[in-house]
C-alpha cells in the first residue's frame, strides 16, 4: 500500500506567539545585551526540557507494539468468519478493512504532527494523542467525548480479552480465581511503568508467543488438510448475507485504537509513523487470509467460533499453546490498559494528590490498577459469548474511532490552516522585525481527493456499524 502525501514540509512561523517568542528558538532581533541574555536562558531552560521528554521510539519498537495490540484474539475468529461469509468475500473485505484503515490511521497521524507543529512551544501541544488532538481541534467537550469513547473501548477489550484467556485455560485450571492471581502477578508490576515504550521487551516476548502460536495452528491445519479428503466444492465462497454481522468482528480483528496514538507519541521521528502502519497491516492481512482460510478448508463445517477448539490436546502441544497464547493476550491487555490508567494517573495527580509523598503516589497507582484489573477480570467470569462481545465493540468504537474521527478531524485541521496561512498573508505576524528562519509546520494537502476518500471511509463505518450492530443485537435476542 502506497502512502498518501498529505503532508508537505515549509517553514512558517507559529500563530499565538508574539515576535520575541518567535525569536527564541532560531530567530536573532535587535534588542539589549540583558534581553538577549534572559531569551538564551529561556531558550536553554526549553532544551533541556525538550531532551528530558523526547521520545525514543524506533520504527521496529512502534511495529512490534501495535502488531501485539492488533495480534489478538480477533485473528482466532477469523476461520470461522470465513466459514461465513465465504474465502473469496472474506480475503476481499479483509484487504478493503486494511486500506480504508491505512488511510484513517494515517491521515489522524499527519494531523496529530500538523497540531502539534502549530505550537511547538507549548508542552500540552507535544507528543499529542486522537483525544488530546481532537480537544485542540474542537475543544474540551469533544475531548471528553472521545477520552470516554477510547477509554470505554480500552477498557472493553481487557474485558473481551479476559474472557478469551478464562476460556482458554479453564480446560487446565477449572477455578478461574487462580488464573486471575496468576494473570495479576504479571499484570501489577509491568503496569507501573510510566511509559509504553518500556513495555517494548514484554512486548516482543508477547509478540514471539503470537507468532509461535500461530505458527503452529497453521501447521495443525496443513496436517488435517494432507491427511483427509476436503471437499472443497462444499466450501462457501460468497455470502454477502453475512457481512452485517461479522463487520464488527472483521474491525475488531485489526482494530489498534486506544493504542496506535500512544506510539506514535513514543516514536522519536514520527514522521516514520507511516512505515509502521504498513509494516502492520501488510503483516495482520496476510497471516489473518492465511490463518482464516488454512482453518476453514481444514475443519470445513466444524469450524469453532475460536479455532483453538479445533486443534485439541495435540499429546499436550495444545496445552502448552493455549499457555502460551493466553500470556500473548495478556500483553495486549498491558497495553490497553496502559492508556486508562495514564489517564486516570493524571486526574487523580491533578484533582486529589497535588503535595502527596513518593508513599502515597505508589499507593494511589497500585490500588488504581488493582481496581482496574479485578473490575474487568471479575465481570469476564460471567459472559461466555465472546464473539458478540468482539462484534459490538467493533461496531460501535471500531467505527467511530477508525472510521468517523478523520473526516471530522480533517475538515477542522484545514480551516485552521487555512487561518495560519491568511495571518501570514495579511501581515498579522510581523516578519519584519526578525530574520525569518522560523519553525516548521506540517502542512496538510487540501486536495478534493481526501475529503473524498474520508468521506467514503466515513460511510463505511457508519453503514457497516450500524448494521452489524442491529444483526448482533438481533441474533442475541434470538438465542436467549
Amino acid at each position: 500500500m502506497s502512502s498518501p502525501q498529505l503532508e508537505q514540509q515549509q517553514s512558517l512561523p507559529a500563530v499565538g506567539q508574539s515576535p520575541e517568542q518567535q525569536t527564541s528558538g532560531n530567530c536573532i532581533i535587535n534588542d539589549t545585551p540583558s534581553t538577549e541574555e534572559k531569551q538564551l536562558s529561556q531558550k536553554t531552560n526549553y532544551s533541556v526540557q525538550d531532551s528530558l521528554d523526547q521520545p525514543k521510539g524506533t520504527v521496529l519498537s512502534a511495529t512490534a507494539s501495535i502488531l501485539k495490540g492488533g495480534i489478538g484474539t480477533g485473528i482466532l475468529f477469523l476461520p470461522s468468519t470465513f466459514q461465513a461469509c465465504g474465502i473469496g468475500l472474506s480475503i476481499i473485505f479483509m484487504i478493503i478493512c486494511a486500506v480504508v484503515s491505512y488511510f484513517c490511521w494515517s491521515l489522524i497521524s499527519k494531523i496529530i504532527r500538523f497540531q502539534e507543529s502549530t505550537d511547538t512551544k507549548d508542552p500540552t501541544n507535544r507528543n499529542l494523542t486522537l483525544e488530546a488532538t481532537g480537544g485542540k481541534l474542537y475543544g474540551k467537550s469533544f475531548l471528553i467525548f472521545l477520552q470516554a469513547c477510547t477509554y470505554i473501548y480500552a477498557y472493553s477489550s481487557c474485558f473481551a480479552y479476559s474472557i478469551f484467556i478464562y476460556q482458554t485455560l479453564n480446560p487446565i485450571i477449572p477455578n478461574n480465581m487462580v488464573i486471575m492471581a496468576i494473570m495479576f502477578a504479571f499484570y501489577l508490576p509491568l503496569s507501573m511503568y510510566k511509559n509504553i515504550d518500556k513495555l517494548s521487551l514484554f512486548t516482543y516476548l508477547g509478540l514471539s508467543a503470537t507468532i509461535i502460536t500461530l505458527i503452529i495452528i497453521i501447521g495443525k491445519s496443513c496436517e488435517v488438510i494432507d491427511t483427509t479428503n476436503v471437499n472443497f466444492s462444499s466450501l462457501t465462497q460468497f455470502d454477502f448475507t453475512q457481512i452485517p454481522l461479522q463487520f464488527g468482528v472483521f474491525s475488531f480483528a485489526y482494530d489498534v485504537n486506544g493504542m496506535y496514538t500512544e506510539v506514535h507519541a513514543s516514536m522519536k521521528n514520527k514522521n516514520q509513523f507511516d512505515s509502521v502502519l504498513r509494516y502492520y497491516l501488510c503483516i495482520f492481512t496476510l497471516l489473518g487470509i492465511f490463518v482464516g482460510m488454512m482453518g476453514y478448508i481444514a475443519f470445513g463445517a466444524d469450524t469453532q467460533a475460536v479455532i483453538f477448539q479445533n486443534i485439541g490436546s495435540m499429546g499436550g502441544v495444545g496445552t502448552a499453546l493455549d499457555f502460551l497464547y493466553s500470556f500473548s493476550i495478556l500483553a495486549s491487555i498491558l497495553l490497553y490498559v496502559f492508556t486508562v490508567v495514564k489517564f486516570l494517573d493524571s486526574m487523580i495527580q491533578k484533582y486529589m494528590l497535588k503535595n502527596s509523598t513518593k508513599c502515597m503516589n505508589l499507593f494511589q497507582k497500585v490500588a488504581l490498577r488493582s481496581v482496574i484489573f479485578f473490575s474487568f477480570t471479575f465481570l469476564a467470569q460471567y459472559v461466555n459469548q465472546i464473539s458478540n462481545v468482539f462484534n459490538i465493540l467493533g461496531c460501535i468504537f471500531c467505527t467511530i474511532l477508525t472510521y468517523i474521527c478523520p473526516l471530522i478531524f480533517y475538515v477542522k485541521a484545514v480551516k485552521k490552516q487555512k487561518s495560519i496561512l491568511n495571518a501570514i498573508q495579511n501581515g498579522d505576524i510581523e516578519k519584519d522585525t526578525i530574520q525569518v528562519k522560523p519553525p516548521n509546520i506540517s502542512v496538510l494537502d487540501t486536495h478534493y481527493k481526501y475529503y473524498i476518500l474520508s468521506g467514503l471511509s466515513f460511510i463505511f463505518g457508519l453503514l457497516g456499524g450500524t448494521s452489524g450492530l442491529v444483526s448482533t443485537i438481533i441474533q442475541i435476542q434470538q438465542s436467549s
